[in-house]
């Protein structure tokens, strides 16, 4: 089953997609209420970071499987930057590993997968959840409640941050 919606660029749209997401009937046996509105909070923040005005729309698409979620949320940014290239990364970068940022306690890497894909890990991992609400991390609070958290970018076109749980 496929849930799609989209949304003006403005971070006073929360509610409404809380709203929106509250009227879903995804099986709690997927995901959590808490674990799916804190990916699609941040996804969204990120996106409305990545706009270039409030006139922006973002996609926010949730595909239900039996035993999986996957959620898409688009923006027409720039691209993450990795290793001073951004965007379309050359040919010789594919299949590498490179840290994007460091903490005392992590590191976060990003494989790059192809010229427009790059994967998201942790070297360590911190399994509280509370904490990572509370310091407010983004998109490193939806990798440490994910399976596969992906950016895919396409130059001139629509980019999109893909995030797979697993039963």
């Amino acid at each position: 089953m496929y849930y799609i919606n989209n949304f003006a660029s403005e971070k006073d749209n929360l509610p409404i997609i809380y709203k929106w997401v509250d009227g879903l009937e995804i099986p709690t046996s997927t995901i959590s209420e808490l674990h799916l509105k804190l990916i699609v909070n941040e996804g969204f923040i990120n996106a409305c970071n990545a706009s270039k005005n409030k006139f922006e729309r973002i996609n926010i698409i949730l595909k239900v499987r039996d035993n999986s979620l996957e959620v898409l949320i688009t923006d027409i940014g720039k691209g993450f930057k990795v290793d001073n290239h951004q965007g379309n990364f050359p040919s010789k970068m594919i299949g590498k590993t490179f840290k994007l940022f460091a903490h005392p306690i992590e590191e976060l890497m990003v494989s790059v997968i192809d010229k427009g894909c790059i994967r998201f890990f942790f070297n360590k991992k911190e399994d509280d959840i509370a904490k990572l609400l509370e310091s407010n991390r983004g998109l490193l609070s939806i990798l440490k409640i994910s399976d596969v958290v992906e950016y895919h970018y396409s130059e001139n076109s629509l980019n999109y941050l893909y995030v797979e749980l697993s039963k």
